[in-house]
């Protein structure tokens, strides 16, 4: 009896990752999961800077020995409709703006476009092009 209670553990862990609701923006928003959880830094890829807005679903990962060091990792996304395998779609707020970089080498931009904060004059749409079936 004694031996087969030993591998079950006490029935009380803790997810490592749980999705939570960001409630204060900034750059240590806060987070809701079964309570308010304040100042989480924020993690993403090298190079790639983002804010959560208020309202959005995060993913908050639970490091340290006891789950006590807590960190953002992600947003809940969309469902990326007509992207391909490899290919990467950066979203600007509210989808007014886009970047795509596509498998075959082509970058696709989508919004009011400036250069070293000169605009170019109108908004880009991205065109079709050889193999995008359009």
């Amino acid at each position: 009896m004694w031996l087969s209670r030993q591998g079950r553990g006490n029935g009380n862990a803790e997810a490592g990752a749980e999705l939570g609701t960001v409630t204060l923006a900034g750059d240590r928003p806060s987070v809701y999961l079964s309570g308010e959880r304040r100042d989480l830094p924020l993690m993403g890829p090298g190079g790639y800077l983002w804010r959560p807005a208020p309202g959005q679903r995060v993913l908050v990962i639970k490091a340290g020995d006891q789950g006590e060091e807590l960190c953002i990792a992600g947003v809940e996304t969309e469902a990326a409709a007509g992207l391909d395998p490899g290919e990467i779609l950066l979203l600007g707020p509210g989808g007014n703006t886009a970047v795509r970089l596509g498998a075959d080498g082509r970058i696709s931009i989508t919004g009011r476009v400036s250069i070293n904060g000169v605009e170019l004059p109108g908004t880009y749409q991205p065109q079709a092009g050889p193999g995008d079936g359009s």
